[in-house]
C-alpha cells in the first residue's frame, strides 16, 4: 500500500473539521490500537506507540492527526475498521518544525496541541 503524501494546505483542508486534544472533552477510546502497525508518510511501517506517536486531533469515527517527531511527519489515521483490524494511513504530510503554526492554520488549532509534545523534538 502507497501512504498519500499531501502538501500542508492540503492536509489542513482535510482536518478542517478535526478537533485538537487541548479542546476534547474526553479522550477517544483509542488505547487498544497501541502496538499495532500502521504505515507513514516517511516510508517505514511504525508500531503505534503513544509515547512515539502523539494524537493531536480528532478526526472522529476512530480517525486521528497523529505526529510521528522521530521521522518528522504527521499522519491522518483511521484506527478502527469496521471489519478489518489494522491501522490505515488515509494521508500525511511533512511536519513543518520551524514555520509558525508548523504550517497549520489558526483554525483548527492545532499547533497548540502539537506544542504539548515540544520536549520531544530533535531528540
Amino acid at each position: 500500500m502507497t501512504v498519500n503524501i499531501v502538501s500542508m494546505q492540503e492536509f489542513n483542508d482535510k482536518v478542517k473539521m478535526s478537533i485538537p486534544v487541548h479542546q476534547l472533552n474526553s479522550f477517544p477510546r483509542i488505547g487498544d490500537v497501541e502496538g499495532q502497525s500502521f504505515e507513514c508518510g516517511c516510508g517505514d511501517t511504525h508500531i503505534m506507540n503513544f509515547e512515539q506517536h502523539f494524537f493531536v486531533s480528532d478526526m472522529h469515527l476512530f480517525k486521528g492527526v497523529f505526529l510521528s517527531p522521530d521521522c518528522g511527519y504527521l499522519n491522518a489515521l483511521k484506527l478502527k475498521k469496521l471489519f478489518s483490524k489494522g491501522i490505515e494511513n488515509l494521508f500525511s504530510t511533512k511536519f513543518l518544525e520551524k514555520k509558525d503554526n508548523y504550517g497549520f492554520d489558526n483554525y483548527p488549532d492545532i499547533a497548540t496541541s502539537i506544542n504539548q509534545f515540544k520536549q520531544y523534538f530533535n531528540k
